[in-house]
C-alpha cells in the first residue's frame, strides 16, 4: 500500500468512527482483497522489511479483519518472515532421516518430485531433499536411489511455484525439484546455504532475489491487471510472472510484468 494510501485511508475511517464498523462490514471483500495485495507486493522478492509487516498488521488492526479471513495471510506471512530470517543466515537445525557425518547439520527435509529429463522422455521420481551445511541429498523412494549436490556445483536457483530449478556445473541433480509444499523456505535455504559457501553474504544467488521488482512497478501492474490473473480471472494466491521469463533476458519492468495465480503461473513455468 502506498503511503498516501494508507493515510487516506486512516483519516478517514478516525474521521467517521461513528459508522465505521458498519462501513468495514460493507466492504470486507475489497479490504481482504487489499490485504492480499499488500502481502503479494511483499511477496514478490522473498523478503519481507519490518516496515512492510508493520503495515501489514495496521492494516489488519485498522480495517478489522475477521480471524477466519485473517488466518491464511498470516499464515504466508509467517512464511515469509522465516524465509527473510533465513536468507539473513539464521539457519535453523532440523531432526532429519539420514544419517550424516560428524559436524555435519541438517537445516531442512521436505518431500519433493525431482524431473528426470533426457533426449527421448521425462519421467518423476518421487523422494525428499535433505539439505544440510554441507550439501544436498535428494533420496528417491521405491528403490530409485538418489544423489548428492554440493554447494560449489550450484550456478542459478530458480525458485517455482511448487518448488525450484537448480542450475547445476554437473549433469547429475541438474532439473526440477517440484511438489514441493513450501517452495519458498527450500529456495531461501539454498540461497543462503550457497552463499555462505561462496562466501557471498550480501549477494543472493536465487532468481527470485535477482529479478526484484521496483515498489512502483508491482503497484502499477496490480492496477492495470486489475488484482486477478490474466489467464483465468482467479484473484487468490497471484504472482508476479516476467512475461519473457528471467532466465531468458526479461526485465522486471511494467510491460513484461503481469499477474498470474499459483496454478497459470505453474503452468507457464518458464515458457513465453
Amino acid at each position: 500500500m502506498e503511503h498516501h494510501e494508507w493515510q487516506d485511508l486512516q483519516q478517514t475511517i478516525l474521521r467517521e468512527e461513528l459508522y465505521a464498523k458498519a462501513a468495514l462490514d460493507f466492504v470486507r471483500t475489497d479490504a481482504v482483497r487489499l490485504m492480499e495485495r499488500t502481502l503479494t507486493l511483499a511477496y514478490s522478492d522473498g523478503i519481507i522489511s519490518s516496515q512492510e509487516e508493520s503495515d501489514f498488521g495496521d492494516l489488519a488492526r485498522l480495517l478489522r479483519i475477521p480471524p477466519g479471513l485473517l488466518a491464511p495471510l498470516q499464515s504466508e506471512l509467517a512464511d515469509l518472515r522465516a524465509a527473510t530470517s533465513i536468507r539473513e543466515g539464521h539457519l535453523p537445525a532440523v531432526q532429519t532421516t539420514v544419517l550424516l557425518d560428524a559436524g555435519e547439520v541438517a537445516h531442512l527435509e521436505v518431500s519433493a518430485t525431482f524431473r528426470h529429463v533426457t533426449a527421448t522422455r521425462s519421467r518423476d521420481i518421487v523422494g525428499r531433499v535433505v539439505v544440510t551445511n554441507r550439501q544436498i541429498y535428494f533420496i528417491g523412494s521405491a528403490g530409485e536411489g538418489g544423489w548428492n549436490v554440493q554447494y560449489g556445483k550450484i550456478l542459478r536457483i530458480e525458485e517455482r511455484s511448487d518448488g525450484v530449478n537448480l542450475e547445476l556445473s554437473v549433469k547429475k541433480g541438474s532439473g526440477t525439484y517440484h511438489h514441493v509444499t513450501k517452495p519458498l523456505i527450500l529456495s531461501a535455504t539454498l540461497d543462503a546455504l550457497v552463499r555462505l559457501h561462496k562466501r557471498l553474504l550480501l549477494m543472493p544467488q536465487t532468481e527470485r532475489a535477482s529479478r526484484s521488482i521496483p515498489q512502483n512497478v508491482k503497484i502499477a501492474v496490480w492496477q492495470r491487471d486489475q488484482g486477478k490473473c490474466v489467464e483465468c480471472g482467479d484473484n487468490n494466491y497471484l504472482e508476479y510472472d516476467h512475461v519473457i521469463p528471467h532466465s531468458l533476458g526479461g526485465a522486471s519492468t511494467e510491460n513484461n510484468l503481469q499477474l498470474l495465480c499459483r496454478r497459470c503461473n505453474l503452468q507457464k513455468s518458464n515458457k513465453i
